[in-house]
């Protein structure tokens, strides 16, 4: 039998040798692939020649939607590239795009898996799977929650957070003597209160979960944008163990499984039947009549849904729209101009206001068009024939 320190220090000694064993060998699978594919020739979307291994990595910059409009001049609306071991269809037309997302909609509706969606999603509405479960889910969300009636509830909970956001900067302006506000972490703050009070009343305010909320959002959108290698390259997806990638989505999910066990415990034990998120959901788990039932994760999925739309895409909107009008002062003065003009000698614009100020509409719409919160494009897995585990782009 060989001694444990012999075998190590043997395994160790050719390390670089399997290194380049290993490398070899996927190198001929690669090839030994490209040559089997390229005796059935079909007539294929434009596509830029790619490299062995990488694929088309090497012609995207760090500025990637901006390599990828560059690309699209070159080979049209809808073109195929490669990135890594996954082919990814680019669409780059309102056209195109209007073809993918609702022409061919059925085809084109499924999320592509990755590594960290699959630990962090819990089977929620944004990356669940064209299914049965994705479609009730669905329908909760738009009929029970997200409803005109429903948001149109929440009008008081907005304007009173919009009122301590305005006494906090206030505040802030007469202790900082004349140096600049932070106002991101303003908004930030302003965001989470909000949507605490929609998704649960004031419990996770009172019982000072606050600081933990805010660190497994902001935990969730760095693991959302780091790259997986799984993602690129699904035959070393095995190495995602040694990277830490995944570890880091378990432990970050474990922080969520705490916090949503302990908001709806609460909420289990008083009873309220309130007409916030959480008592809403618990209200139709425990309906008999209610059909599929819905389960735990489920509830868990919905509710991070709530919090990843409502905290973090809306606060990087508001934030890049301050940061757009901070650089454009022509249209911060008109912008402030007709927002006077409307609200005249009040301290705050109401949600009436808002349907009569329609400059201020158009900054939105625009900040939103320029400034995509999250990744600019869309992200669409085709499952229908030949389509079948193609991933696609919609910029």
């Amino acid at each position: 039998m060989v001694p444990p320190q012999e075998l190590h220090f043997t395994l160790m000694q050719n390390l670089p040798l399997l290194c380049i064993s290993l490398f070899s060998v996927f190198i001929l699978y690669s090839i030994a692939k490209r040559k089997s594919s390229s005796k059935n020739p079909e007539k294929l979307i434009p596509s830029p020649p790619k490299l062995p291994l990488i694929g088309n990595l090497h012609q995207i910059s760090s500025l990637y939607h901006r390599s990828l409009y560059s690309l699209s001049l070159k080979y049209g609306p809808l073109m195929l590239l490669h990135f890594g071991e996954v082919p990814w269809l680019i669409v780059s037309s309102s056209d195109m795009a209007y073809a993918v997302m609702r022409t061919h909609d059925l085809t084109f509706a499924s999320r592509p898996s990755a590594a960290v969606t699959e630990i962090l999603r819990y089977g929620d509405v944004a990356f669940e799977p064209y299914n049965e479960d994705r479609r009730m889910l669905k329908k909760i969300f738009t009929i029970h929650l997200m409803s005109a009636k429903k948001v149109n509830s929440y009008k008081t909970i907005r304007e009173e957070e919009v009122g301590n956001l305005i006494d906090k900067i206030r505040n802030h302006a007469i202790l900082s003597s004349g140096n600049p506000i932070e106002l991101r972490k303003l908004l930030f703050s302003f965001m989470i209160d909000v949507i605490c009070r929609v998704v649960s009343g004031k419990f996770i305010i009172e019982k000072e979960r606050y600081a933990i909320l805010q660190e497994v959002v902001e935990e969730n959108s760095r693991l959302f944008g780091q790259f997986s290698i799984g993602d690129v390259f699904p035959s070393f997806s095995w190495l995602e163990r040694f990277i830490g990638l995944s570890r880091k989505a378990n432990i970050n999910k474990k922080r969520w499984d705490l916090f949503f066990e302990e908001v709806i415990q609460a909420h289990v034990e008083r009873n309220e039947g309130g007409d916030n998120f959480v008592d809403i959901l618990l209200s139709l788990k425990s309906n008999s009549s209610f059909n599929p039932d819905l389960t735990v994760n489920q509830v868990k999925g919905l509710l991070i849904d709530a919090f990843a739309a409502g905290i973090d895409t809306t606060y990087v909107i508001v934030d890049w729209a301050m940061c757009e009008l901070i650089k454009n002062p022509i249209i911060m003065k008109k912008l402030k101009e007709e927002v006077i003009g409307i609200v005249k000698h009040r301290d705050m614009v109401t949600t009436e206001d808002l349907n009569k100020i329609g400059y201020l509409r158009a900054v939105i719409k625009e900040t939103i068009a320029y400034q995509k919160p999250s990744y600019p494009i869309a992200a669409s897995e085709g499952i229908d024939g030949r389509m079948r585990n193609k991933r696609f782009y919609c910029s």
